[in-house]
């Protein structure tokens, strides 16, 4: 009937005018592209449940233990901390609101609680609109896991100071 007709010229320029379908700044995502920021935003809801039920580890790393886990290899060989060391104690602290301590005992784990939250939030936004911009595809390629592995190494030469010091 009225749809085996193609559109006006007029109507395609303003579709693809029109926000946020803006072909040149969005990208449309597959079903599977939603589904797995789904997956991720989900994934990233489960650590912030695990971490409320959790009791932060007094020594300010050690949490993890909690869950089975084998205490930290580097601090059992080496009594140093790993780049790693005090991420779950720092998530628990987060989710139990001791922000200061959570930075203190692990910085860049504080700092993925506090960037996971809106992550999380833009995940589900994404998925729900079924576009995501072309500059936070950019981003996310390379940038934003440089900054991350960044912070990592830093708090860790953090972490590594005070325990020498």
């Amino acid at each position: 009937m009225g749809c085996d007709r193609e559109p006006a010229v007029e109507d395609r320029v303003h579709l693809e005018k029109s926000w946020p379908w803006r072909q040149e700044r969005w990208r449309p995502l597959t079903p599977g592209d939603r589904l797995a920021l789904l997956a991720i935003a989900a994934g990233y809801g489960c650590l912030v449940l695990v971490a409320l039920w959790l009791t932060p580890d007094p020594r300010g790393l050690g949490t993890h233990e909690q869950l089975g886990l084998p205490p930290c290899t580097s601090q059992v060989w080496f009594h140093l901390p790993c780049p790693f060391c005090g991420m779950t104690t720092a998530f628990s602290l987060m989710a139990h609101g001791r922000i200061a301590d959570a930075f203190r005992v692990q910085p860049a784990g504080a700092l993925m609680f506090v960037f996971g939250i809106p992550s999380a939030l833009s995940a589900v936004l994404l998925a729900l609109l079924g576009a995501i911009p072309h500059l936070l595809v950019r981003l996310v390629q390379k940038p934003l896991w440089l900054i991350g592995l960044g912070a990592i190494v830093v708090a860790w030469f953090y972490k590594l100071a005070v325990t020498l010091w």
